[in-house]
Parts: C-alpha cells; structure tokens; sequence
C-alpha cells in the first residue's frame, strides 16, 4: 500500500465541482466535503473512475444530497494550498494583522452572499485559515495574501 500524500482539501471545505465533469459528479454544483478516501489500488481506482494516488471526496451538495467525486473534478482555481508559507500584505485590514508570517491551513470558496459580507469577498473567491508563527489562526481572503518566496 502507498503511502497517502496529504490532500489538497480538508474536511469540511467548501468546493466546487468543474463545470466539465460527467453529470454523475454535479458539474458546476458546490457543496461541502463530509468525506475523504485515498485511493491506493486499482480496484478502488476503477470504482470511483479514480487515478490512483488521488482522494475521492463525499461533498454535501447545497441542496442537501450526497455526491462522490473523484479529486481530477474538485476545482483547483485557488492561488494557495495546505502547507504554503505567506506573509500577511501590507494593506491588509490590521484584523489580519498585516506583515505578519504564516502558513495556509485550509482553504474555502466562498460561495453565498453571507460569506463574501463577512469577508468582503468576491462570490467565486476563496478565504484561506492561516496559521501564525505563535500558533493563533484567522481566516483570511485571497487577495491579502503573499507568498513567501524565501520559504516555498
């Protein structure tokens, strides 16, 4: 058995389904992942029309029903992913405390009014948790983030 490499999304994430994806999966349809299984032989592979070494997500659709998707259908418009080193712009609200260091945690997109009010984010936009240096946490949308280049 290989072993797992970290997944792209974590459990809970918000995501979206690519618009190309066979009517099975819901294109275009977004949800929330409830579940996450590596696939790792090829008889799992063929079930879940899944490459091996991938994640196949169980994601709660907004209308409350359930859809198994294989990674390859999980939209990756995101700039950042899980582990990335960034610094906080300079522009940044100071709630987000600007020049500050940290590391991507988790990611959501931000799909409904009532998350781009809260965040002052675009609709099709992603908020990222980030972790500081001292071990506090905030979520934070895309565009006050900057990749650290020293450190990826």
């Amino acid at each position: 058995m290989n072993t797992p490499r970290e997944s792209l999304y974590w459990q809970t994430a918000e995501v979206r389904i690519d618009n190309n994806a066979p009517s099975e999966y819901h294109p275009g349809c977004s949800g929330f992942i409830t579940t996450t299984n590596y696939i790792d032989c090829e008889e799992i592979s063929r079930a879940y029309n899944a490459d091996i070494d991938t994640f196949v997500y169980t994601i709660r659709l907004t209308d409350n029903t359930l859809a198994t998707v294989p990674e390859k259908y999980i939209l990756r418009d995101n700039t950042f992913t899980r582990g990335v080193s960034i610094i906080i712009s300079h522009d940044a609200p100071e709630i987000y405390r600007p020049g500050e260091y940290g590391a991507v945690v988790g990611m959501t997109l931000v799909t409904n009014e009532i998350r781009a009010l809260k965040y002052n984010a675009t609709i099709g936009t992603w908020t990222y948790l980030v972790e500081y240096i001292d071990g506090t946490d905030c979520e934070i949308p895309e565009r006050y983030l900057v990749l650290d280049l020293e450190e990826n």
